[in-house]
């Protein structure tokens, strides 16, 4: 790969992701294991990319049809530190277009929003307001959101956060339809029982 100046790789967003969807339209019959697996390979190429190249190419791969390229996108932001710890409030709308499934929410929302949220990135009132949306899936990203505030790792200290959050969601379903979707309302039992990264990759 050809190298710039300072010696950093050069960086080719477009063609990158061009790639990086051909090896996945190659695989014969895509699972979690064999997807990861271009993931990870594609996670060493872009390691030394700057941060927000990697956001970039995550967002360009979400424009592929189906659920490995979200998969893909989500995954290469999360294990590249720069990139994750670049995310902002900006970013969420963008990084979280076309929720559509329990899969695409998890992943969002462990991956990417509950991380940021958990490091002061993105403000309460952003994911308050996800818990206030019209649209459930944005409703249940705010809740699975919760999830990295309680591990283990981050010392469990989410608690206080987490209810004010699931109060927001409780509320506006109490108000508008006098009961709780169950949608969310697994969620939120979801949220009480943290779950590891394991948990999201057997949901794929």
């Amino acid at each position: 790969m050809a190298r710039t100046k300072s010696n950093q790789p050069a960086v080719d967003v477009a063609a990158m992701a061009a790639e990086i969807r051909v090896r996945l339209e190659g695989l014969k019959t895509p699972t979690a294991p064999s997807v990861r697996a271009v993931r990870r390979e594609f996670s060493k190429r872009v390691t030394r990319w700057p941060a927000r190249a990697v956001v970039a190419l995550g967002l360009r791969l979400l424009d592929e049809p189906g659920f490995f390229g979200r998969f893909v996108a989500y995954e290469l932001i999360a294990r590249h530190r720069e990139a994750l710890h670049s995310l902002r409030a900006s970013d969420m709308p963008r990084l979280g277009r076309g929720l559509d499934s329990w899969a695409a929410v998890d992943t969002f929302s462990c991956y990417l929003a509950g991380p940021a949220w958990r490091e002061r990135q993105v403000p309460d009132a952003l994911i308050h307001r996800w818990a206030r949306s019209p649209d459930r899936w944005w409703r249940r990203a705010a809740v699975v959101s919760t999830v990295p505030l309680n591990t283990k790792a981050a010392g469990r200290s989410g608690r206080c956060r987490t209810n004010d959050c699931c109060l927001q969601t409780a509320d506006l379903r109490s108000r508008r339809y006098g009961c709780e979707s169950p949608l969310v309302g697994t969620s939120r039992a979801g949220a009480a029982r943290p779950r590891g990264r394991a948990d999201v990759y057997r949901r794929v």
